[in-house]
């Protein structure tokens, strides 16, 4: 009897590995081999260092786990623990759309006795969870409490609250008359407001004499390169709203070629790149920014002009966007196209790029290819 009594026992326990762990247990998302209930234990932990490591750990799930991480993230937003509002609310603005759930849960943290990191945090979670979303009661809500982060006294809750209204974008809209004050504010909040203009398109029309402001008065560089140059790239955006907008770009094209353009003591590099993102803003406004053809012209006929690789690929860019209102640019462009000196420590894809941006400027600005313009020489 004690035999068949051990044999029966035998096989139950054969089954049961067979079977392997609970359903429970099977449902819990794992990362990286732990599972989530491991990974939330240490992201509330005491543990600094732990805890910054499950909050990576977290926001880097794979995209299938996401869905079930987000209830358990926002079970975190409403922890005692500042610390602990903070990284959950990083974790869900990483899952983007996937975190929507916790839109409700995230707007709390936006006022109150929250560290300023916090709303900060929340702010910036929003902005990518609603990142480009639908008008709606919610999206407008969402709206309203960040316009009113908008005077934190803090500079980065401001901030982060400016541009999370851009990230949604023009269901948003409600945010505009209050960039205003915004664009009058300290560097990163008014470059982060010029941002907003730009996601906002046409709507923003109103600001752009301001911005044309702002470019003008700069002498310094915001050392954050994601909005360091969000002032072009706006007005690139928003178009020749009349007909000052391209002359402006062009001014302070001649400026930041000529050294005036910021204090001297600005790294030239950084100066370069706002110099860049200019001629862009050129090339995006395409053919109605044809009065600055002579312009772009003397930078393509200029002797500096293969020095500088990337600036005259941009500019043959921006001159192909402006197509036949481009034709005086015909010959340099010829000359640029069977160029064979090649530039010491060029990579063969910036010399691709060249050539090939130089066809196509080429063909861009007249049928015959630049014939036409050698034929009336």
């Amino acid at each position: 009897m004690k035999k068949i009594v051990g044999f029966i026992t035998a096989v139950c326990l054969a089954c049961l590995t067979v079977a392997g762990p609970a359903r429970g247990a099977e449902e819990e998302p794992r990362i990286k081999g732990k599972p989530l209930s491991t990974w939330i234990k240490q992201l509330t932990g005491s543990n600094r260092g732990l805890q910054v490591r499950a909050a990576r750990a977290i926001g880097e799930a794979p995209k299938e786990a996401q869905p079930k991480i987000v209830p358990a993230l926002i079970n975190v937003l409403g922890s005692e623990r500042e610390n602990d509002r903070f990284v959950a609310a990083q974790a869900l603005g990483e899952y983007g759309p996937v975190a929507r759930a916790a839109v409700p849960a995230l707007l709390p943290l936006l006022k109150g006795t929250q560290f300023e990191r916090n709303r900060a945090a929340a702010s910036k979670a929003l902005g990518q969870i609603l990142k480009d979303a639908e008008p709606s009661e919610e999206v407008e809500k969402v709206a309203k409490d960040l316009i009113g982060a908008f005077s934190d006294q803090y500079e980065d809750v401001r901030r982060d609250s400016v541009i999370a209204c851009g990230m949604i974008g023009p269901a948003a809209k409600a945010c505009i008359p209050h960039l205003k004050d915004r664009l009058g504010d300290k560097q990163p909040v008014r470059n982060a407001a010029a941002w907003a203009c730009g996601r906002m398109g046409a709507l923003a029309n109103g600001y752009v004499d301001r911005l044309i402001s702002i470019m003008h008065g700069d002498s310094r560089l915001q050392r954050d390169q994601n909005f360091m140059c969000a002032v072009p790239d706006t007005l690139g955006i928003l178009g020749p709203v009349h007909e000052n907008v391209v002359p402006n770009i062009v001014d302070k094209l001649e400026k930041i070629h000529a050294g005036t353009g910021f204090f001297v003591q600005e790294p030239w590099e950084l100066m370069r790149i706002y110099g860049l993102h200019c001629i862009s803003a050129l090339e995006r406004i395409g053919p109605k920014a044809k009065s600055s053809v002579p312009y772009l012209n003397r930078l393509l006929t200029s002797p500096k002009r293969m020095r500088d690789l990337q600036q005259t690929t941009y500019v043959m860019k921006a001159v192909a966007a402006m197509g036949p209102g481009a034709a005086e640019t015909a010959s340099a462009l010829k000359s640029l196209r069977e160029e064979k000196n090649r530039p010491r420590n060029t990579s063969d894809e910036a010399w691709k790029a060249f050539k090939d941006a130089a066809a196509a400027a080429l063909a861009a600005v007249g049928k015959n290819g630049g014939k036409a313009e050698e034929e009336k020489k």
